[in-house]
C-alpha cells in the first residue's frame, strides 16, 4: 500500500528570534522541501499558518514558491 504523507512546514519559525540559527536562513524551508523531494512517500506539504505564509519573513516563502511552485495544482482530494 502506498503512503500519501503530507509534511507539516513550520513557517512560524522562520526569522523569529529565539529559534535555531538555521531558521534565520531564508533557504532553510526550501532545503526541507529538497529533502522531501527525495522521499517518495511524501506527497505534499502543509504550511502553518496562513498568516505566516503571507508574512513571508526573510523571503523564505517567496523562495519556496520560486523553486517549487511554478504552476498551480489541485490537491489529490480535490480531483475526485
Amino acid at each position: 500500500m502506498a503512503v500519501g504523507l503530507l509534511e507539516h512546514r513550520a513557517l512560524y519559525r522562520v526569522g523569529v528570534a529565539g529559534q535555531a540559527a538555521a531558521w534565520q536562513n531564508p533557504g532553510e524551508m526550501a532545503s526541507h522541501l529538497a529533502l522531501c523531494a527525495q522521499t517518495p512517500e511524501v506527497r505534499g506539504n502543509i504550511y502553518f499558518s496562513a498568516k505566516d505564509v503571507r508574512a513571508d519573513r526573510l523571503g523564505a516563502m517567496s523562495l519556496v514558491v520560486k523553486e517549487y511552485y511554478q504552476k498551480r495544482v489541485l490537491p489529490d482530494f480535490a480531483r475526485r
